[in-house]
């Protein structure tokens, strides 16, 4: 596996090289690839990027947690989603789930051209298709108990933001990318991380937060929780947010 040089940074063809040896290192597992249902390295509009999507149901996040309805901390629509094809007609939603409803999550990971480093869009889609934008009912599907203290203290803002899709123009969940290089040196802690390796490192801090973990069959499970716990310090440090 090809070493990386300026780790934790990349370069577009580091970024591409790793991004489509993921993607085919998905074809060719045997064993079982748990919730993830499909991952593909895309390219558009001269953008390319891996496109990881898994199915959840609100039971995994609701057994101790009511999600929201949809009176609370609302964003982009008077009913926490919105529907792709009209946004001037939005029908009005009762944005209260049961136990087993389902969601389809699509993680897009770029890179940064500012920083460098890879930046998670994500967008989640309820079995009618329509687009989730509240951020508390987003929180409690995707953010492991756990995690979300540190989330909601990265920053004024929290962990989780919105912005639009680079490549969709969708209002789009996204994390900033400005504490991910000060994390990945704290995970490796002078180590050298091969391309391999680097998507597994990165969702180990910056995926798992979000619910993307990889497989457990890709043996790297059991050091997710330690690679968050670990840079949780470095992630807060930050006062505030680049917009």
């Amino acid at each position: 596996m090809a070493s990386l040089p300026n780790y934790p940074f990349l370069d577009n063809h580091e970024f591409r090289l790793i991004c489509q040896g993921f993607a085919a290192s998905f074809e060719d597992w045997d064993t079982d690839p748990g919730d993830w249902q499909n991952v593909q390295y895309r390219t558009l509009e001269n953008n390319c990027f891996l496109r990881i999507e898994r199915a959840t149901t609100s039971s995994e996040a609701t057994h101790t947690t009511q999600l929201p309805d949809s009176e609370s901390n609302e964003i982009g629509g008077s009913d926490g989603m919105i529907e792709e094809t009209d946004e001037e007609a939005l029908p009005r939603l009762d944005n209260r789930v049961s136990q087993q409803d389902e969601y389809k999550v699509q993680y897009d990971i770029f890179l940064s051209p500012s920083y460098s480093v890879p930046v998670l869009y994500l967008t989640v889609r309820d079995s009618s298709g329509r687009l989730l934008t509240d951020v508390e009912t987003v929180y409690l599907l995707l953010v492991p108990e756990v995690y979300r203290r540190q989330m909601r203290h990265v920053g004024v803002m929290g962990g989780l933001s919105m912005a639009n899709h680079p490549v969709t123009d969708i209002p789009t969940f996204f994390i900033h990318p400005c504490q991910t290089a000060d994390a990945l040196r704290e995970v490796a802690r002078g180590r050298t991380v091969s391309s391999g390796e680097y998507l597994l490192v990165w969702m180990g801090i910056i995926g798992g937060s979000v619910g993307l973990n990889a497989p457990v069959s890709l043996g790297i499970q059991q050091t997710m929780e330690s690679n968050f716990e670990r840079v949780s310090g470095v992630l807060t440090k930050s006062k505030t947010w680049s917009s």
